[in-house]
Order: structure tokens, then sequence, then C-alpha cells
């Protein structure tokens, strides 16, 4: 899946670059699914859909995908099946001109556009669209056809009235912290904790999440020369084994990369320097029961490449720290250790709570 949405991608692109690639997006009144002419900005949509369709001819269309998508601002049900029906209106309107696309258009209902909500903060009535993207061969310049009628504004779905909707939200949103962080024992070091903060987004259906961590423990204790500075930040999917509609748990294989910075010392000795990793792991998230609190934990092997330099506490003219060099200042080369570490990368158990938890009346 993955790939073929990455393969998807690059292919849009590129047509995009090259002048071949065409995105026509018509909007629909709150809880209607008619696909209407003189509605928002739908007559200059729909008369660009007109000439293309009237301008090519078989074979120039290579591909056409068809998204539709409802606002979250009712039942769940009813939003789905007004994401479907959209997205059927704008097909039935293409196959109409054009039947010879019948198994060209890829029809994929998107249900209630949370995504595009939460995290590119479109506005609800932007929501209540059918969009259809096309990637075609160049047209020549031509006429522009005559405005079509399309259905009334009367058909609606056999719902609730819209003044009877309960606005609703579903966990779009997890956060936790990983507990053995917070009471945390290092040999040498002592008893200290590592603040960290682990987000998870989920998708309104489906197998996949993706997530980050970040840990950024920056303890000094001059007086017994111990520190433990470390900024850490992780990025990482998820693949659930059982899909889920807004609430995922239960087991998963995950993949990560991270990057840190830290710097390490105690007993007068000590390393800094900066790393790169990945790991591939699996855990398991237990919800507890109809709560929005959760525990999540897992453990993960990998590779983490560092470059270092070992330093030791002296008492020179400058009273600082020095590098454990025992050449010419000048000549000195920072960064000259190389570390390449292969085993056990990750080991994990948070406590966590998803946000924007859904209720229903």
């Amino acid at each position: 899946m993955c790939f073929l949405l990455t393969f998807l991608a690059t292919f849009i692109s590129y047509a995009q670059e090259r002048g071949t690639y065409t995105r026509i997006n018509v909007l629909f009144p709150l809880n209607r699914y008619v696909l209407l002419r003189d509605y928002g900005n739908n007559a200059e949509a729909l008369a660009m859909l007109d000439r293309i369709l009237d301008e090519t001819v078989p074979g120039d269309i290579h591909v056409g995908i068809l998204f539709s998508a409802a606002s979250p601002e009712g039942p769940t049900a009813n939003n789905q099946a007004l994401s479907q029906l959209r997205g059927q209106a704008l097909r039935s309107y293409i196959l109409a001109q054009r039947p010879d696309l019948e198994g060209s258009l890829q029809l994929h209902s998107l249900g209630e556009a949370w995504y595009e909500f939460t995290i590119l903060h479109i506005s609800w009535p932007q929501l209540r669209y059918a969009r259809v993207e096309l990637a075609r061969k160049a047209l020549p310049s031509g006429r522009m056809n005559a405005p079509l009628s399309w259905g009334s504004a009367s058909q609606t779905l056999a719902v609730p009235a819209v003044n009877s909707f309960v606005p609703s939200l579903r966990p779009v949103l997890g956060i936790s912290t990983n507990l053995p962080y917070d009471i945390t024992y290092i040999p040498n070091y002592g008893v200290t904790s590592i603040p960290s903060i682990s987000l998870e987004l989920y998708p309104a259906r489906g197998h996949w999440t993706v997530g980050g961590d970040f840990e950024c423990p920056m303890w000094r204790h001059y007086d017994d020369h111990r520190f433990l500075q470390v900024y850490n930040l992780t990025l990482w999917t998820r693949r659930y084994f059982k899909p889920r509609e807004g609430r995922y748990r239960g087991g998963y294989l995950f993949a990560s990369a991270n990057a840190a910075r830290y710097g390490i010392g105690w007993q007068a000795k000590g390393w800094e320097g900066e790393g790169l990793g990945a790991s591939l792991g699996a855990g398991y998230k237990l919800v507890f029961g109809k709560s929005r609190l959760f525990l999540d934990f897992g453990a993960a092997v990998g590779a983490f490449y560092s470059a270092y330099d070992p330093y030791v506490y002296g008492f020179d003219v400058t009273n600082r720290y020095y590098y454990d060099y025992d050449g010419d200042v000048d000549q000195f080369t920072a960064r000259r250790k190389r570390l390449m570490w292969v085993g056990p990368t990750r080991l994990y158990i948070s406590l966590g709570i998803d946000l924007f938890n859904r209720h229903k009346r």
C-alpha cells in the first residue's frame, strides 16, 4: 500500500510538472449529495471538466482518480454515505459524457475528512467535496461546453434534520510518556528522570499510523561532574495487525528512524557527539475499557551510528572541560571517534491518552 501511494504521488508530481495533470474540485451543500452547478464555484469547475471531456479522445486520459468526503457534522454512518454518494454523483456526471472512461475512474470515498480538518485546517464547508484528478495528454484549445443541468437542491439523504446533529470527534491523536524514563537509574550516575513525550496520529480507518518521540534530559551537576544532556527525536510508522475505525489497539509492527545529540559524563569522564539510527520492532497497545487511557509497550532492534569525542575534567588555565587529547590544541579535530551499535535499540512501557475522543448521543 505504501509503495502504491508513493508511486502514485511520484506519477502525479511528474505529470503536473509536464502540464498533463488536472485537479477539479466540486462542493456540496450540507447534508446534500446532488451535484449542483450553481453552488459555490461549481460552474467554473464543471465548465473546465466539460471542456476536458469534450476535447479529449479515448486514450488521452491515462488515469482518473475520484476522491469524495463529508464534513464531520453528523452521525458517522450518514457522513460515510454522503461521501460515497458525492463521489458517485461526480463519477456519473463524467460517465454521462464519456462512457469510455468506465474502467479508468477509481473512486475513493474518504468518509469524514478529519485529517484535512485537524492537520490541514480546512474549514468544514470545504470538506463537502468530490474531486477528480486526471493525468492526461496536453489539450488543444477549443470551445467550452454549455452548462449542463444536474439534479435539484431538494434531494437529501433520509437522515435526521441538520439542527439535530451532534458535533462529534473521534480519537485522531494519542499522547503518552515512557514510564521507565520517569524514574531511571543509570550506573555511575544515579537516579534521575528523562522527560519524554510521544505523539501518534490515527487516520480514520485502516492499519497504519504515524508518530514521533522526543526525549530531552538536560541535567547538569557541576559539583560532582555528572552530566546527562540528550536531544533525541524519533519518527516512526506502525502497522496494526487488525484494521480499526477511530481507535487503534492490539498488536503492531513498527519501523523508526532517530537522530540524537548527547553529552554524557560522570566521574570526570564523558562523551559528547551526534548520531543517527534505524530500528524495527513490535509492540502491543492495551486500551482500558471505554476510557481514553491506554498502555503501550514494545521493543526494537536496529543500528545506531555515532561520531563522538571522549573528554575528561581538568583544571587548566581556562577552568573548563577539555577533550582527552595530548597533542597541539591547534591541531585538534573534533568528532574523531566512531561508534556503530547493532542490537537492542528500544524498550518502552508508555502510559497515554487519546485526544478528541468520539462521543455519541
